[in-house]
């Protein structure tokens, strides 16, 4: 996914791998905007999932010792 920029006057806009800017419309905006949000979701829950087995594991290996 290419990142967008925002020009100074506000309008979105994309760079090219030879550096050519183009402006994007707002649908097109509203989609980059919709992935992005939906690739952070992703992470989270990853990063969430990932405490969750280690805390779980830390439990389950000293559980011996605390009873």
């Amino acid at each position: 996914m290419k990142e967008v920029f925002i020009a100074k006057n506000g309008r979105p806009y994309i760079k090219d791998e030879q550096g050519k800017v183009r402006f994007i419309s707002s649908a097109e905006w509203e989609q980059y905007k919709t992935v992005e949000e939906g690739v952070k979701q992703d992470r989270r829950w990853l990063f969430t999932a990932l405490v969750v087995l280690g805390v779980s594991i830390y439990i389950g290996t000293n559980l011996g010792a605390w009873l």
